[in-house]
């Protein structure tokens, strides 16, 4: 048996179309230039519609590493275990798949989990970090950021604490000029590159584990140029924020 283990940090299940009218749930509205949309996730619709879907399952906690301990350790972790290390005495989902003979991958755009305090590739035999995202820094030289872009994606840049890290954000996105330059899309790249050298390189073609953990749509909610209008009120004619900022999203 194959194990595939999609995460999409932060994404509710109210704005999955799979969820509508599921559990009581409704399906986000939003009232655009087009006309009133739904969101739209056709992939996720598909792959719902050919499985088993969960109408009552609840995060026992939402915090980026905490959630992941909890996942990886199959303990209740929340609120004992705040942002820490894997303990040594932890026994960890892929280390136990590994000792039944799995081949096992982590590919993640993650910021948190590349610091090497947080270890979690622990267990697996492969681990892929796209860098860039939030305020992995991972360009670091001296270029300058563009103003303008800053002002329409998060407005005040004079903030002491916040101002460096976006900083690091827009140098990180500055090497972007396709959509596949953005983190979804190399992290989905680097997924079915591994699974393609395992299977068709190597010929392994059972006892696979992969977890592709992409940290969209957490913020910062910066999509390609495509999608900023999708959902876009029609009257709408502010920022196009994509961070929360303290006395910024309060105005909108």
């Amino acid at each position: 048996m194959n194990i595939i283990c999609i995460v999409n940090d932060s994404l509710r299940a109210d704005h999955c179309g799979s969820y509508d009218g599921v559990g009581g749930i409704n399906t986000v509205q939003y009232h655009t230039a087009e006309g009133v949309k739904k969101t739209a996730t056709p992939n996720l619709d598909r792959l719902a519609a050919e499985g088993v879907l969960f109408s009552h399952c609840y995060a026992e906690s939402l915090p980026t590493i905490p959630t992941r301990t909890t996942w990886w350790t199959g303990r209740v972790g929340f609120p004992f275990r705040p942002w820490q290390p894997f303990r040594e005495s932890d026994y960890l989902l892929a280390e136990v798949l590994w000792s039944h003979g799995y081949t096992s991958a982590l590919v993640t755009d993650v910021y948190h989990g590349h610091k090497p305090v947080y270890n979690i590739g622990r267990g697996f035999d492969t681990t892929v970090f796209v860098r860039g995202q939030e305020y992995d820094p991972w360009i670091v030289d001296d270029r300058t950021v563009d103003t303008n872009i800053w002002h329409r994606l998060r407005g005040d840049d004079t903030d002491p604490l916040w101002a460096p890290r976006f900083e690091q954000y827009m140098k990180n996105r500055s090497t972007f000029q396709t959509e596949e330059d953005f983190f979804a899309p190399r992290v989905t790249h680097e997924a079915i590159r591994w699974l393609d050298a395992i299977v068709n390189q190597q010929g392994k073609k059972d006892k696979l584990f992969l977890w592709v953990d992409y940290f969209d749509p957490h913020e910062p909610w910066d999509p390609h140029d495509q999608f900023w209008t999708m959902y876009k009120a029609a009257d709408y004619s502010g920022q196009d924020i994509i961070d929360t900022v303290a006395g910024t999203c309060t105005k909108i």
